[in-house]
């Protein structure tokens, strides 16, 4: 089932810029992408790798800024690989999936595919990409309904004026992370109340919001005249120490008096520094764990081939060898959205020296992508096929959404054959 395009186009006179970057957008079809799952179950049975990948391909299209779930289904092309005897691309896939998700059992499939119980694996990893998926889903919909209105952030410019590193590039504030990309989150955060979980901060992407952790301020050490720490007294749990202070109340018939506390003997004054001295009560005033929440099982990662402050394009060795730029559309779309390529976002590729440009004007961080990190740069099947979408994927599990700006297949097709010609890619 091919989703169908929608092109909406101005209907005023508008600037050359302007009208070149003719907004459209693409309906999400979820009956498309529940098949394109079935049918990659389907075709698993079969035990045909080569139809497996192809199905496998389809089925990310329709998660082109879910990390969480692309790492599921890269890892299952890597134990499909395996199985075909492709080890090398076994190994790519693995550690594309691995970059972008904790390593488990499912990345060493590839090493052990021939071994009987491999469909069980393969069982696994899909149950656990079917599960990651409905997960998103959930947590999307859930900020789509608290956020129904969301700001949407208008560029001034519908493309960058120059590629990221020339001379006359503009440096863009950033403005959000890459789609589906987020600053890493902290490993725990304390909870003000063990009873309820406390809401989770969201940025306008329905990114997790990192929070600082509270810091405890540092007490101050006493030291005598010489400057050598005063031993302080250990604090005891309170069932420990009631009885002593019942004990040292004087009687009511007599006067008060000082009395030393027997807790602290006088023997074992220096017997061991101070820091030594606390071991048993800071046991027991240490926080249990029911007291913090885990972090969010699907915390997103950071973006890869950031493009270095200050990066200057390479200098040219003859008048005519730069090249030009090519304008395509960058996908922004998260899981739970209703059309894939909105808010519109535009772009420039370029690739010079070895490498691939990626200056968007969405917001995000420019990146510079070397061609040895690129695996594959693919015509979409299904997903905004009309459109002549396309994507490229890195060896760090970068999922880039493309389209031309013509938004035709003739034009998807030749930007993507450039590319490929242009960084010396053979597929």
């Amino acid at each position: 089932m091919i989703t169908k395009m929608k092109v909406i186009a101005t209907a005023v006179v508008l600037p050359c810029t302007l009208l070149a970057m003719a907004q459209f957008h693409v309906p999400v079809d979820a009956e498309a992408r529940k098949q394109a799952e079935i049918a990659v179950r389907e075709v698993q049975q079969d035990h045909d790798a080569a139809a497996s990948i192809r199905a496998y391909r389809r089925w990310l299209e329709f998660y082109p800024n879910e990390p969480s779930i692309q790492a599921g289904i890269y890892r299952a092309m890597a134990v499909t690989f395996a199985q075909d005897g492709n080890e090398e691309q076994a190994i790519i896939w693995n550690r594309a999936a691995d970059n972008l998700d904790t390593p488990h059992e499912g990345s060493q499939a590839a090493e052990h595919s021939t071994t009987r119980g491999a469909m069980d694996k393969m069982a696994a990893i899909l149950a656990a990409v079917n599960q990651t998926a409905q997960t998103v889903q959930t947590m999307r919909q859930a900020f789509n309904a608290a956020n129904p209105n969301p700001a949407v952030a208008v560029p001034a410019q519908p493309f960058p004026q120059q590629p990221v590193g020339s001379a006359g590039y503009q440096p863009v504030p950033v403005t959000q992370p890459m789609p589906g990309y987020a600053p890493p989150q902290p490993q725990f955060a304390p909870a003000t109340s063990t009873s309820q979980p406390q809401p989770i901060a969201l940025d306008a992407q329905g990114n997790p919001i990192q929070q600082p952790l509270p810091q405890q301020p540092m007490q101050p050490v006493p030291v005598d005249a010489q400057g050598n720490p005063i031993p302080q007294p250990v604090p005891q749990p309170i069932a420990a120490v009631q009885p002593q202070i019942q004990q040292m109340q004087p009687a009511p018939q007599q006067p008060q008096q000082y009395q030393q506390p027997t807790q602290y003997p006088q023997q074992s004054r220096y017997a061991q520094p101070a820091q030594y001295q606390q071991q048993q009560p800071y046991a027991a005033m240490a926080p249990q764990a029911s007291q913090y929440r885990q972090p969010m099982q699907y915390a997103q990662p950071r973006t890869p081939y950031g493009a270095p402050s200050g990066y200057a394009r390479p200098q040219q060795a003859r008048r005519g060898d730069a090249g030009l730029p090519i304008k395509v559309f960058h996908d922004h779309s998260r899981l739970g959205d209703s059309n894939y390529f909105d808010p519109t976002c535009g772009a420039l590729l370029l690739v010079e020296n070895g490498s691939l440009t990626f200056t968007p004007a969405g917001g995000e961080k420019p990146l510079l992508i070397p061609a040895s990190e690129i695996i594959e740069i693919r015509m979409n099947t299904v997903v905004a096929k009309d459109a002549g979408a396309f994507h490229i994927i890195t060896k760090s599990g970068l999922y880039l959404a493309l389209a031309p700006v013509g938004v035709t297949a003739e034009e998807g097709r030749a930007d993507m054959e450039e590319l490929r010609k242009q960084l010396g890619l053979d597929q």
